[in-house]
């Protein structure tokens, strides 16, 4: 019984964190198309990309989402993290992320992800107008997954990442 108790636990942690990872998908997914058209208001951009994040994250069932974060790659990092790197993976989240992000929290009562204070992000032409540019954009997520029997804890943080490049802009829009 315990055997089958942990496969069906092992089960649902899976199905979070896919439907983390591809919350975060689908989020860098409109983040890498939008954030250069929409270079003047990045933080309207990254609202578009929140909401496209928190329908996703209404998916889940025995999980709550915490919140996320849409940040420029720092290509100094081997993870492909921001720069000053991924918050804690714990109901506040705190640290990281040092410049060039949006971070997120999620409302409960609405259902979806409310902006946080963030350091903002300055956007270059040499991030979007060149069509060799390097410059990504990264959408992770966070979920506190809730275990059903509790046998081996009460909950554990999953967090889904993804990092697109940007899509350069037109050389006429440049």
């Amino acid at each position: 019984m315990v055997f089958l108790l942990g496969i069906i636990e092992f089960g649902l942690v899976y199905a979070t964190a896919a439907t983390a990872t591809g919350a975060s998908r689908s989020g860098a997914r409109l983040a890498a198309a939008s954030f250069g058209p929409g270079k003047s208001n990045l933080q309207a951009s990254a609202n578009i990309v929140a909401g496209a994040v928190s329908g996703d994250l209404q998916a889940l069932t025995s999980a709550v989402p915490i919140g996320m974060v849409v940040y420029k790659v720092d290509g100094t990092r081997s993870d492909g993290g921001p720069s000053g790197g991924f918050p804690a993976s714990n109901d506040t989240m705190t640290g990281g992320c040092t410049s060039n992000c949006y971070r997120y929290t999620w409302n409960s009562a609405t259902k979806q992800m409310a902006p946080a204070s963030s350091p903002g992000w300055t956007m270059t032409n040499g991030d979007i107008c060149v069509a060799a540019s390097t410059a990504s954009v990264g959408v992770w997520v966070l979920v506190r997954h809730s275990y059903l029997t509790q046998l081996i804890g009460k909950y554990n943080y999953v967090a889904g990442k993804t990092i697109m490049r940007l899509e350069p802009l037109p050389s006429d829009q440049c």
